[in-house]
């Protein structure tokens, strides 16, 4: 991913999908906004991304309703943007203004920070990994371990340093036995 510019379009809500209206559910948060049931979610990500394959992974990245363009020039990136835009359009797909980002030099897409020739990790997870308290029970390290390897490629040979607290997760009790490995590794991944 290498753009100078960048525009997140958050929530695009269906009009009418005609393939997904009788499996649509109103959303009791909003008037006229039609949420996919979870199970669905795949169907949406097949439908948004066959709208927009001539963009993905030229311009655009697309998760299910949300949409980053990104653009090596400030004219692509403003051609890239309408051409997106104009596609949801005819296809009576439509983006909630106050969803998006336009035209912005960083962005935050899907649990990263993007920027000019970087993906970093956002800062409060970050935060939360670090402030993270000593662990005491399996579903405490299962969380933790969780939000570690969203960021696994982030940490060099994480699968080895996380390796004493995954094989403590394996293990049958619910009270942890921490040991000098355990707490070696889960400084180390702090």
């Amino acid at each position: 991913l290498t753009g100078k510019a960048f525009v997140c379009e958050g929530k695009c809500l269906p009009h009418r999908m005609v393939s997904l209206q009788s499996r649509c559910i109103e959303s009791p948060e909003a008037e006229n906004d039609l949420t996919v049931p979870q199970e669905y979610g795949d169907l949406e990500q097949a439908y948004i991304n066959e709208l927009l394959r001539e963009y993905l992974g030229r311009s655009v990245i697309t998760k299910i309703n949300d949409i980053l363009i990104y653009s090596s020039s400030w004219d692509q990136h403003m051609h890239d943007t309408r051409a997106v835009l104009r596609t949801l359009l005819q296809n009576h797909l439509y983006c909630r203004l106050e969803k998006c980002e336009f035209h912005r030099k960083e962005v935050s897409f899907l649990g990263y920070i993007i920027c000019e020739g970087s993906v970093r990790m956002q800062s409060c997870k970050v935060e939360a990994v670090r402030d993270w308290p000593r662990l005491q029970t399996r579903r405490e390290l299962q969380h933790f371990l969780g939000l570690a390897n969203f960021y696994h490629h982030f940490i060099k040979s994480f699968s080895t340093v996380a390796r004493p607290l995954t094989d403590l997760h394996c293990g049958g009790a619910k009270r942890l036995k921490w040991g000098p490995e355990a707490e070696k590794s889960f400084s180390e991944l702090k």
